[in-house]
């Protein structure tokens, strides 16, 4: 009998400027779906994230036009009289004298121009897949709303993954730390969660780019395991 091959999956609402984490999740698996007909989330990170202002945590915020829980996350807008140019000039100041802030700086003005007068999943797609592009990640990325899926939370997603053909689905830690989601409902599909072994914390990639450069950056991404 001939053995399938394995085909690993991975699904996530869309996140601006995400966390290493994020990126560690979309490198680990051959196809990563963007989910964005699901509910919009109006206390997580989907639009904001935090950097490093002297030698402090600080949070920067991308403004979503009338964000409601309500409606889904494709149904969101940026605000269309926000302008990259304030974050731009924090990002100047902030990071200026990082070792490698010449290096990225004209990928993040890029990604951050993105972002204006866009559809929020939009410019989140446009971005993973310039970050994608200079960090080597070579994962086909797809879109939750063009497989028409009907059911919700972990349904949704065995159906995503059926479609999908996978035999393993990997998921981020608080899917197994909140008790989300349970190998018997996903056999004989192999159910994974991916938990970071780096210690270099969660700021957005941004900061990664601009401290650790491109090249330490693919190397941190590496730092994981999968576990059961």
């Amino acid at each position: 009998m001939t053995e399938h091959p394995q085909h690993k999956v991975a699904c996530m609402q869309p996140y601006l400027f995400p966390y290493l984490g994020y990126f560690q999740l979309i490198k680990a698996v051959d196809s990563f779906i963007i989910l964005n007909d699901v509910n919009y989330f109006k206390k997580g990170f989907i639009h904001r994230n935090t950097i490093e202002v002297s030698n402090k945590p600080y949070t920067f915020t991308i403004p979503v036009k009338k964000p409601s829980q309500n409606r889904k996350i494709n149904e969101h807008f940026i605000e269309q009289t926000w302008s990259s140019r304030d974050l731009i000039n924090t990002l100047k100041h902030a990071y200026k004298k990082a070792p490698f802030y010449d290096e990225n700086i004209e990928i993040i003005n890029i990604c951050l121009q993105l972002c204006e007068q866009r559809r929020l999943c939009t410019a989140a797609h446009l971005i993973f897949k310039e970050i994608c592009y200079i960090l080597g990640i070579k994962t086909k990325i797809f879109i939750s709303s063009n497989f028409n899926v009907k059911k919700t939370g972990q349904d949704r997603i065995i159906e995503l993954c059926k479609l999908n053909n996978a035999t393993q689905y990997i998921n981020l830690m608080g899917g197994k730390i909140n008790n989300l989601y349970h190998q018997k409902d996903f056999d004989p599909i192999d159910l994974k969660f991916i938990e970071r072994t780096d210690d270099w914390g969660n700021y957005s990639v941004i900061h990664y780019l601009f401290t650790k450069g491109r090249e330490k950056t693919k190397n941190i991404l590496n730092d994981y395991r999968l576990v059961a």
